[in-house]
């Protein structure tokens, strides 16, 4: 309610104070642009555009021969934590593919995540998504890291080469559900039918209420995280025709 309240009142001093029209209308289209891009409608119809396509499943996908966990994001230690940590995403994505192995026979699980940070390339999110796994109860003789990818595209590559390695044609891939169309074609990009396994999902049924029309700061995130998908699905075309 603040920041429509903020909104309104910007626009009034625009109008009372901007002189010429033309200025005083490119700045009006822009704090409307950047409402309408914050209301949470706008980020739930963003999200359903990626998200939609695939709905949840909490169950091992049928005919998985491997489970390959893509990685997202971790900290480096610094003075305010003494050892790297894994970040939200990565966190959810590994708590998924754990609830996944548990539900049936054991199978490989292959994580995917190179060096992450120039000031500790010691470090790769392979090896700290693996220590995470195994204090979740996944085997560690089970376990199989790439290390080398630095994107979705390097993800399923090296994670391609070492499932063929081992003969394994389909596997569930385990991401955020806005990441896996993404996802989906790079692997299939290298033989591998890839079974959806999408986790974090944040769109909401389509139910409108007052508060989906009231600019919300975490609606732009969506909106922003969402717009940056779709020019990474794009890009992805362009560079690697997938």
């Amino acid at each position: 309610m603040l920041i429509w309240l903020a909104v309104v009142v910007g626009l009034v001093l625009v109008w009372r104070r901007c002189g010429g029209g033309l200025r005083r209308w490119l700045l009006t289209a822009g704090v409307v642009l950047w409402s309408v891009m914050s209301l949470p409608l706008t980020a739930r119809l963003a999200m359903l555009s990626l998200e939609g396509r695939q709905p949840a499943n909490y169950d091992r996908p049928e005919g998985a021969q491997a489970i390959v966990v893509l990685s997202g994001y971790a900290y480096i230690g610094d003075s305010l934590r003494p050892r790297a940590e894994l970040a939200e995403d990565t966190l959810v994505r590994c708590i998924h593919a754990a609830q996944l192995y548990k539900q049936g026979a054991r199978c490989p699980v292959v994580l995917s995540g190179g060096r992450f940070d120039a000031a500790a390339p010691e470090l790769t999110l392979a090896a700290l998504m693996r220590d995470f796994l195994v204090q979740l109860g996944v085997d560690q003789n089970d376990i199989l890291l790439e290390d080398r990818s630095r994107n979705t595209y390097e993800n399923a590559k090296f994670s391609a080469e070492i499932l063929h390695q081992r003969g394994i044609r389909q596997a569930a891939v385990v991401t955020d559900a806005i990441h896996l169309r993404r996802a989906e074609r790079c692997f299939r990009a290298f033989d591998i039918e890839p079974l959806p396994a999408g986790c974090r999902y944040r769109a909401r049924e389509f139910r409108l209420s007052i508060m989906d029309f009231l600019p919300d700061p975490q609606a732009a995130l969506r909106v922003q995280r969402s717009a940056h998908e779709w020019v990474g699905i794009i890009w992805y075309k362009l560079r690697y025709g997938v």
